[in-house]
């Protein structure tokens, strides 16, 4: 207990004790390694979102990426010029929305298909080291449940 103006207040717990300091502090260095990674290849964290979504399907709106993304249309839009001025990216006018554009790979764009996803999984392999993947598995299913903690529906 701590005395505070003649009052006993209980001690604050320590950041270090709480599951939000570590879950930031590992993705914190899984970010700076990742965009290490990706710098190598001319692509900044946010550029890679939006590749990964063109990789998945190529020639999606600027409205779908964003969507799929969880980022507005203004910061998709941002991007994507950037995508489009490294030549990995063009914009096609939408054949039944003259007021949109599909977004496609080039073949500069579409080398990096190959290129990027091992960049992710030798990221997941080195967080995974000294892991059992009974263990992985577990982490996961923990991590999810925590996840879900926030997320899932309260029923009143």
């Amino acid at each position: 207990m701590n005395v505070h103006r003649g009052k006993e207040t209980p001690a604050l717990p320590r950041r270090e004790d709480g599951l939000w300091f570590f879950v930031r502090k590992l993705s914190k260095a899984m970010q700076q390694r990742f965009s290490e990674h990706l710098s190598q290849h001319g692509v900044t964290l946010a550029q890679f979102e939006i590749l990964t979504q063109l990789f998945r399907a190529d020639g999606l709106t600027q409205a779908e990426l964003a969507e799929r993304c969880s980022k507005d249309a203004p910061t998709v839009t941002g991007v994507i010029d950037r995508l489009e001025r490294e030549s990995l990216v063009n914009r096609l006018q939408n054949p039944t929305d003259r007021r949109s554009y599909n977004i496609v790979l080039t073949d500069k764009g579409k080398k990096l298909r190959d290129t990027v996803p091992v960049i992710r999984k030798a990221m997941n392999d080195q967080a995974m080291q000294g892991m059992t993947s009974e263990e992985f598995e577990q982490l996961k299913t923990l991590l999810d449940k925590a996840e879900r903690n926030f997320t899932a529906r309260k029923e009143p």
